[in-house]
């Protein structure tokens, strides 16, 4: 498991409203995009993740990016920082 946590923060989400995920999609998304545990905990798109070993927390942010556009319509970039 790995020790690092990292913050994503998404431009122009407000949880639940019109194209921008619901918290359990937004967390869905970087688990299935190679987060090994997943937190949201502000409405505003503000999401707390640790990578699995050996995967970048960027390309888990950009990969969640990309299954948001496909359920949601989200198109937003995302930021990335260390913890």
């Amino acid at each position: 498991m790995s020790g690092a946590l990292y913050a994503a923060f998404l431009r122009n989400v407000n949880l639940g409203r019109p194209r921008s995920p619901t918290r359990a999609q937004l967390q869905e998304a970087f688990l299935a995009a190679g987060a090994e545990r997943a937190s949201s905990f502000l409405v505003n798109g503000t999401l707390v993740f640790a990578p699995a070993h050996g995967v970048r927390p960027r390309a888990v942010a950009a990969r969640a990016c990309e299954a948001m556009r496909a359920v949601c319509g989200l198109r937003e970039p995302v930021f990335v920082r260390r913890l």
